[in-house]
């Protein structure tokens, strides 16, 4: 895990957080924070995805060091499409993403 601990560690430099932003955020406690970042432990699922969209990076990127450029385009797409939906397009959107990732955490 040492990988996911220098890209974590990059990343909450770069976006100039704390271990206690990151925690609360992601919803842990700050020593958790301090255990990922000395590779004592490693972020479970659905923390992880908190983790990667807090930092605007993907899961992989975290955990591997790849970086898709065609998921990346998606989501620059999507953040330059979002203003121009309405509230109730923005709340179907939202649901159906969270239901995607309600069956990903049941069905690893």
């Amino acid at each position: 895990m040492k990988g996911f601990q220098n890209r974590f560690r990059i990343e909450k430099a770069r976006h100039r957080l704390s271990a206690k932003d990151i925690a609360t955020h992601v919803g842990v406690c700050q020593q958790t924070v301090y255990d990922w970042l000395a590779a004592r432990q490693h972020p479970r699922m659905h923390h992880l995805s908190a983790l990667a969209t807090m930092l605007n990076v993907s899961a992989d990127y975290l955990l591997y060091g790849t970086r898709d450029a065609h998921r990346q385009q998606l989501l620059q797409d999507l953040s330059a499409t979002l203003p121009q939906l309405s509230t109730y397009q923005i709340t179907i959107l939202l649901h159906a993403a969270l239901e995607f990732r309600r069956q990903e955490w049941q069905n690893p």
